[in-house]
């Protein structure tokens, strides 16, 4: 399972990952999978920072608000 994030729309290998594992004539949901799977292993691959920089913001955030309760 995967989750199609709106920054990989960014990126114009999204678009050519798409266009060349889709295949015309195929059932919808084989390419939905392929897709998918082909995708989340793309997305992993190219935005790995992304996890770490939201759970840094997230602490950043959180020290932020115990600052400002002094």
């Amino acid at each position: 399972m995967y989750r199609f994030e709106q920054a990989w729309l960014r990126s114009e290998d999204c678009r050519e990952i798409v266009q060349r594992t889709w295949r015309i004539g195929g059932a919808i949901t084989s390419n939905l999978n392929r897709v998918g799977g082909v995708l989340g292993e793309w997305g992993k691959m190219t935005f790995k920072e992304i996890p770490r920089r939201i759970v840094k913001k997230k602490k950043l955030d959180r020290l932020a608000s115990k600052e400002s309760k002094y």
